[in-house]
């Protein structure tokens, strides 16, 4: 990998990772409930984070990520209503001819328990500020895409055994904002909107969280769609 590469990725990254600072300690929110696809059982969220992007960074073909997920929901655990901050970093690392894949989404989120329609019943809303960065070794080439979808969520608990499943649904709307960068110039650079659809499920049992999505309209990737999976430990 060339020295003019990582100069180039180093830049976008601190770029982006400015960006994301600016906007998630701003008013955004990120989705980080259960209607938006983070479990909670305690006020603490750890876990194992994979996805798989419909995209190369150029094409079709598919970049699996991996990484962890981080977040803190506030308000007593008998309350309606939860307010939770929330960290979620997934990469690829270089491999010899291939590329370098980021990324990483922060924020906040609100949800609330709808008793008057039923216990079993929540709704979130939320502002993601999330990044991704590709980086391409042979051609001393990289992409930047940021983006800040607004979304809605509704979750419904099901409880078999000692194991509460809750499937859900998230529609969004994003702003995004994509960039190619040729050594360390900019070469293009693309804004517009977006329409997302999310569907998923997580399951919860004592303090195991699991969660699975799939995500279709989502600018920059050739399918428009991205699958993801978490694992970990809510207390």
């Amino acid at each position: 990998m060339s020295t003019r590469k990582i100069y180039a990725l180093r830049r976008v990254n601190a770029i982006l990772a400015l960006i994301m600072l600016i906007v998630g300690l701003g008013p955004s929110l990120l989705a980080a409930q259960s209607p938006l696809g983070m479990p909670y059982i305690g006020g603490t969220h750890l876990s194992f984070y994979t996805t798989e992007l419909t995209s190369d960074g150029v094409g079709p073909g598919t970049s699996k990520l991996y990484g962890g997920r981080y977040g803190h929901r506030f308000g007593a655990a008998a309350s309606k209503t939860h307010f939770a901050l929330s960290l979620q970093v997934a990469a690829r690392d270089f491999e010899s001819t291939s590329d370098g894949v980021y990324d990483v989404a922060v924020g906040a989120s609100l949800t609330r328990r709808a008793d008057e329609i039923d216990p079993r019943l929540s709704a979130s809303l939320g502002v993601t500020a999330s990044a991704r960065a590709w980086g391409f070794d042979e051609a001393d080439t990289g992409i930047a895409h940021v983006s800040v979808p607004v979304a809605v969520g509704l979750a419904y608990d099901v409880r078999v055994g000692a194991v509460t499943f809750a499937p859900f649904v998230s529609p969004s709307l994003a702003r995004y904002d994509a960039r190619t960068y040729v050594n360390d110039v900019r070469m293009s650079q693309e804004t517009g909107w977006d329409a997302r659809f999310t569907t998923g499920i997580s399951a919860r049992m004592k303090e195991v969280v699991l969660s699975t999505s799939s995500t279709r309209g989502e600018h920059g990737l050739p399918n428009k769609s991205r699958w993801a999976f978490s694992a970990g430990i809510s207390f």
